[in-house]
């Protein structure tokens, strides 16, 4: 039988006659090959064949670690490093595609609070100008206030800063208003929580009587973005006051404290549908 190596065994053969003439009439004859003492006789035992499917098993084995030794002298530690890098890189994309989500989300939101439908921009306006009033001349709310005409405006007027006597139409207040009502609202586009449409108006309002930057700066502003929006409603009560000038202290006028009641109310009522 044939061995791996090739060696066929030893064998009888008949005879022949040698070159010199001499006839040989029979002897055993072997392969020829160097053999250990062990390999001197043929086996007739063969090693079992694998099939496909023991290979591949020993094959798996031996690419996915159950061959330790295997692993160890070949791979080491990468083994593992490959793996912590796959699973970190993983979470990274997941955390990323949660980030841009939540980043689509908030923007929305952003926008949403931003846009005033024509519903919105009416009720605003009715309930803005119905705390402002219209004056036609140029007043001063307070002896510690500025300049003051039409519906609460307090910039300039066609390039003009607002002094005593000025004058404007209604019509020109209107037009006014309405530059002044898009400056104000600006911040809600800031705020990350969604807002109904009285709470739009509420915060509209009180940015226009305090500025973009008060409403910035508020409470109301800083709880929203944690989004309690109870917190934020309690908090129109702080801002009823204005410094004197003089004298540095901060008093309380009976006109912004029925302004923030109003306007704290409307934040708490829900929206009408």
């Amino acid at each position: 039988m044939t061995k791996d190596n090739g060696c066929i065994g030893s064998y009888s053969v008949s005879g022949y006659t040698r070159g010199n003439g001499v006839q040989v009439s029979g002897y055993t004859r072997t392969c020829g090959a160097a053999h250990s003492s062990s390999s001197s006789s043929v086996s007739t035992t063969s090693t079992p064949k694998l099939d496909d499917e023991e290979k591949m098993k020993q094959r798996v084995n031996i690419l996915y670690g159950s061959d330790e030794e295997y692993m160890k002298k070949y791979y080491g530690d990468s083994r593992n490093i490959d793996t912590l890098n796959r699973l970190k890189n993983n979470e990274l994309e997941n955390l990323n595609d949660k980030i841009q989500e939540k980043t689509k989300e908030i923007e929305l939101i952003k926008s949403n609070n931003y846009y005033f439908s024509d519903d919105e921009i009416a009720k605003a306006r009715k309930f803005i100008q119905g705390e402002e009033k219209f004056v036609a001349e140029a007043y001063l709310p307070t002896q510690n206030d500025v300049w003051t005409i039409g519906y609460g405006h307090t910039g300039n007027v066609d390039g003009k800063p607002i002094t005593s006597g000025m004058k404007i139409t209604k019509e020109k207040a209107e037009e006014l208003y309405r530059k002044d009502f898009e400056v104000h609202i600006k911040p809600l586009k800031e705020i990350e929580v969604p807002l109904t449409s009285n709470q739009k108006i509420a915060l509209a309002s009180f940015s226009f009587n305090l500025g973009p930057n008060g409403l910035r700066n508020s409470s109301i502003f800083k709880n929203l973005q944690k989004g309690d929006y109870k917190a934020a409603a309690d908090s129109f009560d702080k801002y009823v006051g204005q410094r004197n000038r003089q004298t540095g202290k901060i008093e309380v006028l009976r006109g912004l404290v029925n302004r923030r009641k109003k306007e704290k109310e409307l934040f708490l009522t829900p929206d009408e549908f």
